[in-house]
């Protein structure tokens, strides 16, 4: 409990230097879990192999086309191409949200259990996927076709800091919606209130994932780079939202969606849900 509270009262710039310190930690939350994590990644991420050839086509079309009708449909395509990847990820989300939960909580998850405690979460985290997908995109496809004119290029930086600010509000939408299992807009809302409440934490956070961004500017070396610790760091979040965050927020209610009185910090199998009525 005293570490707990020492860590919280860190100023912002500790946290960060905390959250870069937990590689470890994440790193050990993979692994624990990992033959999981690797099952549930499978599909989305042989189907993404397979589509980027596909991605290549408006410019390969570009070349041979000299009136551009081919590189519109080529490009239709594989927009197109992407909104059902991204799909097929959002599908996936709710799974790997809970394997997460329970590694950083050193819980043993299967990918039938993942799938299985989070398959009625499904439908909600497609529409909010979604939603924040938008609302990330929009400001950059107006800002884009306004490139003709001098306003594109002021839209344009506008439209990244909309985008970091998005991504900053609704960081912790997927464990508030695994832990506490609320309507997308109580969700949205719930994200944006303790993101609020705990901007240091999730500042954290963000300047984690945006200083292993920073490295891939170097190439080869830089992409290698980058790609590791994007590996290392995936529960990162999780471990921070269970640890700090949602111990601080909620103290006398566990954050943990699986974890109950008579089960110790030690290893532990995730039970899957018994089918009760509900009063």
């Amino acid at each position: 409990m005293s570490q707990t509270k020492s860590v919280n009262e860190m100023d912002v710039f500790e946290k960060m230097g905390y959250a870069f310190s937990k590689i470890d930690e994440s790193w050990e939350a993979l692994k624990f879990n990992i033959l999981t994590f690797l099952g549930i990644i499978a599909v989305p991420m042989l189907a993404t192999i397979v589509a980027i050839p596909v991605f290549l086509l408006p410019f390969m079309a570009s070349v041979n086309d000299n009136n551009g009708t081919i590189s519109v449909f080529a490009s239709i395509f594989t927009f197109a191409l992407s909104i059902i990847l991204t799909i097929i990820w959002l599908l996936v989300t709710p799974a790997l949200v809970a394997t997460q939960l329970a590694s950083v909580r050193k819980q043993k998850i299967s990918i039938t259990e993942a799938f299985e405690l989070s398959k009625h979460f499904i439908v909600r985290y497609v529409v909010i996927g979604l939603l924040i997908g938008l609302a990330v995109a929009l400001p950059f496809i107006v800002s884009t076709l306004l490139m003709i004119v001098l306003i594109g290029f002021i839209l344009l930086p506008l439209a990244i800091v909309w985008a970091i600010a998005v991504w900053f509000f609704t960081l912790l939408a997927p464990y508030i919606l695994k832990t506490k299992d609320l309507s997308i807009t109580e969700t949205l809302k719930s994200s944006y209130e303790v993101s609020k409440q705990n901007w240091q934490w999730v500042l954290a956070i963000v300047v984690v994932y945006l200083g292993i961004q920073a490295a891939s500017i170097v190439p080869f070396i830089g992409w290698i780079a980058s790609f590791i610790l994007m590996i290392a760091y995936a529960c990162l979040p999780a471990y921070i939202y269970v640890n700090h965050i949602a111990l601080a927020s909620a103290s006398s209610k566990p954050a943990d969606i699986t974890v109950t009185k008579s089960q110790t910090p030690a290893t532990k199998k995730v039970s899957k849900p018994k089918k009760t009525s509900k009063n």
